[in-house]
């Protein structure tokens, strides 16, 4: 899909899946999704009007009579008015037969044209209202936008175009016939992986420990903190395995130095996300991983579509704060205590 654009310089992408869409528009971003609600429920008290309707105009002054009976105050009378003639102009008066996806392209729009995420929010909400009074009043038998959501998303999360270039960038880097650099770049693409795909800061980086690393009955977990449990993928595990097989260190601590061998710091971490930052462009600071993370987290199937390109695989583990059901009394694996040469 193509990224959307304004004439007040609107930046931003479609995510993957063809009923969802994120974009910018100004300084307010959002998320449209359409869901799975049940758009036949309505939560509005049946309306007892004794005028009849006379076309689009005379539903709409019907339910505008219907609010000022409710006690709104006129000024939003006015307001509900004013945006649904406008939502009626634009998407025609077929209103039993409107789809989600046209209120979604309807409020899309709306945001090309510079509303701010408030005032979207506000008018999802009057079109919401307005069909379920329709649907009191027998005229529609569904809520098209109940199954339209709109959720804000964080601005500084990078596009997974963004993450896959630093994941390239940090892979060729592993290239070069400086086994020192190599070996960093072997370290940094590990740290990477954990802050964007499972959420460890960049300051409990330097503290992950090998001792740290249990096994259940069906997977490796890290012990980031007790409550704080990384669920290992397979494809993170060979190339944890291989660092560790290259560093030649007997450390507990997982990260370290590849020049003196001692543990890094956080200053370690900040480095390396400045050195992305200054090499593509683009904000790549602990806040921006960080929320990148919350948004894969909120997005799971985009989240599996990165990993597998990534690392050519649909597995990209799990975040949670327990051991799976199932998978009880772990142990201390002995794999990583002899430091993963095996």
């Amino acid at each position: 899909m193509n990224s959307i654009r304004s004439p007040r310089a609107l930046r931003g992408t479609r995510m993957h899946g063809h009923q969802e869409l994120r974009f910018v528009s100004g300084v307010y971003p959002m998320t449209l999704c359409v869901d799975t609600v049940d758009a036949g429920t309505s939560s509005l008290p049946p309306a007892d009007l004794s005028r009849q309707p006379d076309g689009v105009s005379g539903h709409l002054d019907q339910f505008l009579h219907w609010l000022a009976m409710r006690h709104t105050p006129p000024k939003d009378v006015t307001t509900y008015s004013h945006d649904l003639q406008r939502f009626i102009e634009s998407c025609g008066e077929k209103f039993d037969a409107m789809k989600p996806e046209e209120v979604e392209c309807y409020v899309k729009q709306l945001a090309q044209s510079g509303l701010g995420f408030t005032t979207l929010k506000r008018t999802r909400r009057e079109i919401r209202e307005f069909f379920s009074f329709l649907i009191d009043t027998g005229v529609a038998t569904k809520n098209p936008v109940a199954m339209v959501k709109i959720t804000p998303v964080q601005m500084d999360a990078l596009t997974p175009d963004h993450v896959a270039s630093l994941f390239r960038y940090l892979a060729r880097r592993q290239e070069s016939s400086n086994s020192a650099i190599s070996l960093r770049y072997k370290r940094d693409e590990l740290i990477l992986w954990l802050m964007t795909f499972f959420g460890v800061r960049q300051y409990r980086i330097p503290t992950l420990k090998l001792s740290s690393i249990i096994r259940t009955r069906e997977c490796l977990i890290l012990r980031v903190t007790d409550r704080f449990l990384v669920h290992l993928p397979e494809a993170l595990l060979y190339k944890l395995r291989h660092y560790l097989s290259i560093r030649k260190s007997a450390s507990d601590i997982i990260f370290l130095d590849p020049l003196d061998g001692n543990p890094i710091s956080p200053r370690t971490v900040n480095a390396l996300l400045r050195e992305l930052k200054y090499r593509f462009d683009i904000g790549c600071s602990p806040v921006a991983i960080y929320h990148t993370f919350l948004h894969l987290q909120a997005h799971p199937e985009e989240k599996d579509q990165l990993a597998s390109r990534l690392f050519s695989t649909g597995s990209h583990g799990q975040f949670s704060g327990d051991c799976p059901s199932g998978q009880s009394d772990p142990q201390v694996d002995p794999l990583f205590l002899e430091k993963g040469v095996t």
